[in-house]
């Protein structure tokens, strides 16, 4: 899965730069315009949500990615870049707190867009932290795993059966 383009930034003649990718690697799918501003070619129908509930609205002829959700924040002190700023969409000051908000994002949420609407694919915003954005799962510094081990591999197995089950329906 590659992108041409996130969310706009520089983008511009996106459809030629597509089939410039597919003639150079036709194996590969390609999100010519991840997020934002859609133009005609691409391989999958891209959306970026991070201020409202999950509503994703499939066209039939693209697999439904959700190319970046969550930037939930955590900021853990001793493991920031930037003390002063904090950028992100939602903000804990507490671990926990912040776990159990991105596991019910992933449960009430994400999950059910794969049985509901079709939802091929999630990436969630971001791994680690990075300068301003502390919405990662890991710190800034990468000493620090902001979300439960045990929480992440329960959710692991709960994407996987959702998947599972919805490519093996009849």
């Amino acid at each position: 899965y590659y992108t041409v383009f996130n969310e706009g930034w520089g983008q511009y003649d996106a459809d030629r730069l597509y089939d410039l990718c597919q003639s150079i690697d036709p194996t590969r799918i390609y999100d010519s315009t991840s997020g934002w501003f859609t133009e005609t070619k691409s391989d999958v129908q891209s959306e970026h949500i991070y201020f409202k509930k999950l509503n994703l609205k499939p066209t039939p002829s693209k697999p439904l990615v959700l190319s970046e959700f969550g930037g939930y924040s955590y900021k853990v002190e001793g493991h920031s870049f930037n003390l002063d700023k904090t950028y992100g969409y939602r903000f804990f000051t507490d671990r926990e707190k912040f776990g159990d908000a991105l596991e019910a994002l992933y449960l009430d949420e994400v999950i059910p867009m794969i049985h509901s609407h079709g939802l091929c694919g999630a990436v969630f915003t971001q791994i680690s932290d990075v300068e301003d954005e502390v919405n990662g799962f890991i710190t800034y510094d990468r000493k620090v795993v902001k979300i439960n081990k045990e929480t992440m591999l329960s959710l692991a197995g709960e994407l996987k059966a959702a998947f599972a089950e919805k490519t093996t329906r009849k």
